[in-house]
């Protein structure tokens, strides 16, 4: 399997598609991990299932216990990938995280700030 060469037609097509460079390195960097764990047992990308790739899914949630939002982008660049560099439309809709993660606010704003006051006070 040539992953150099699948990663640079994968950047092409995400250049062509005007992602910005942050994004297609995020997008580079998930397809090249996925593609160095499947070249292991597979000749090219075109002979995993979708079942191989949740196994992959799977096994990086496992053993790296990547968060919800890596997981969406892994999902989202490997689906990228196939759909722009192979022309192959994948099933894997169900891999996508459906649990939204809840996070603490980073800042409050100043009608917050208020209302946390009048608490205290009254």
């Amino acid at each position: 399997m040539d992953i150099d060469r699948l990663i640079g037609d994968f950047e092409r097509k995400l250049i062509l598609q005007r992602y910005s460079s942050s994004s297609i390195q995020n997008y580079k960097s998930a397809v090249r991990s996925f593609l160095q764990i499947a070249e292991k047992r597979f000749s090219h990308p075109n002979e995993l299932g979708e079942d191989a790739i949740e196994k992959y899914v799977f096994w990086k949630i496992k053993k790296h216990n990547v968060s919800i939002s890596y997981q969406r982008m892994i999902v989202a660049s490997i689906d990228k990938f196939y759909s722009a560099v192979l022309d192959r439309k994948l099933n894997i809709k169900h891999l996508y995280p459906t649990q939204k993660t809840h996070s603490l606010p980073k800042y409050l704003t100043l009608g917050e700030v208020k209302r946390l006051i009048d608490m205290w006070i009254t």
